[in-house]
């Protein structure tokens, strides 16, 4: 199975896999429905939704389960700069991202300090995109300790909470969307 590489302008190129992670339908349907709040209730259309987004980046209509789970992957592995001329194992690439957000899944973990919502949207966008993420991992694990509102950090953030989704899905955590 050839996932990445020259296929439709993705970067990164897999090894046969037998079976995909059990995690790919849980992130699949959590992005379907992120997508749909994304929707109804922000102030986005629906061209701005992370599956359109994907759409166009890959150049096609539609997307499978699969295709979307790589998609979401290939910008982690950008983001870390992984060389596109490796073949990757699958499992392994998800267990070193993993690896990398791991601090970001304890609950101690200092989300972000006690300042004014505008002052905390400033700090947010001075962090670079892996520390974005790695916050967004634990919002999403622990809603509550959140000093934002959803809607603020989903209007400016929407691909990178869906970013920190996939790799809180990869855990086999599904997230609550009370607060959307």
């Amino acid at each position: 199975m050839k996932s990445f590489g020259k296929l439709d302008g993705l970067r990164y190129t897999f090894k046969k896999v037998d079976k995909y992670p059990d995690f790919f339908n849980l992130f699949y349907y959590q992005l379907l429905i992120y997508d749909h709040k994304l929707g109804k209730q922000l102030l986005i259309s629906a061209d701005n939704a992370v599956t359109s987004k994907l759409y166009r980046m890959t150049y096609k209509g539609y997307l499978t389960l699969e295709e979307i789970n790589f998609a979401i992957m290939d910008y982690i592995m950008m983001m870390f700069n992984m060389n596109a001329y490796q073949l990757y194992d699958l499992d392994e690439t998800v267990l070193s991202i993993q690896d990398f957000f791991a601090d970001a899944f304890k609950e101690d973990y200092e989300l972000l300090p006690d300042l004014h919502v505008k002052e905390i949207m400033k700090a947010i966008q001075t962090l670079d995109k892996k520390e974005m993420i790695m916050k967004f991992v634990h919002y999403l694990c622990y809603p509550r300790k959140g000093k934002l509102p959803w809607s603020l950090i989903l209007n400016v953030f929407s691909f990178e909470v869906a970013m920190a989704l996939w790799i809180v899905a990869s855990k086999g955590i599904h997230c609550r969307w009370e607060e959307l």
